[in-house]
């Protein structure tokens, strides 16, 4: 008879939901779970989704390349539970972002669809061709759940003033922004040129 070895799995990381706030996300929510998740602020066991997550605008450790995969991720934060597991079996594209902040509370994280975005969704699609091993069969899907005691609010639109990041008070969703591209070679020459002779300097290349 032959017995099966059994290695160590490496440890599982984790999507930090703050330090994503903004980014580019692809989402697929895998799992619904209605009780009995414990934590350390929940003792006695809540509600969770798990999805897979890619982040692209965080480089994968091992490539290098744009497109951090976070396999089985816990949701626990409100509305974002309670978007995504309206959607197992799907694939979402978006960004998190804080929405409006009630007296006394922290701003809540939210969810920003962009699938109407063309070049957000031509982005997702060329990085998904490229990453197959994303897209694992999800085996685990439950049917769609209805919203159970959280229900997302229309804030009140407040009395003037347009949407700032980072303002509490914000009504309308944040538009996401790439990532900044380096500076070119020739680029960075012509900045230089620029900022020591005080004017424009011609398009012709320094050499």
């Amino acid at each position: 008879m032959t017995f099966t070895t059994v290695t160590d799995q490496p440890a599982a990381e984790y999507m930090n939901v703050e330090n994503s706030v903004g980014h580019l996300l692809i989402v697929r929510p895998q799992r619904y779970q209605d009780s009995g998740f414990k934590t350390e602020f929940q003792p006695d066991g809540t509600d969770v989704v798990f999805c897979d997550v890619a982040d692209l605008d965080v480089l994968d450790d091992a490539t290098k390349q744009a497109g951090k995969m976070y396999r089985g991720n816990s949701f626990l934060q409100g509305y974002l539970k309670g978007t995504f597991k309206r959607y197992i079996g799907h694939t979402l594209i978006g960004m998190i972002y804080h929405g409006p902040r009630e007296r006394g509370r922290k701003p809540p994280y939210m969810w920003q669809d962009l699938s109407s975005n063309q070049d957000i969704v031509a982005r997702g699609s060329a990085w998904m061709q490229a990453h197959p091993q994303f897209l694992v069969e999800i085996t685990s899907a439950t049917p769609e759940v209805a919203p159970a005691a959280y229900q997302y609010r229309e804030p009140v639109a407040p009395a003037a003033g347009p949407y700032a990041a980072g303002d509490p008070h914000a009504t309308q969703p944040p538009v996401y922004t790439p990532p900044a591209q380096p500076l070119t070679t020739l680029q960075q020459l012509r900045a230089a040129n620029v900022n020591h002779q005080g004017g424009a300097q011609s398009e012709q290349p320094p050499f």
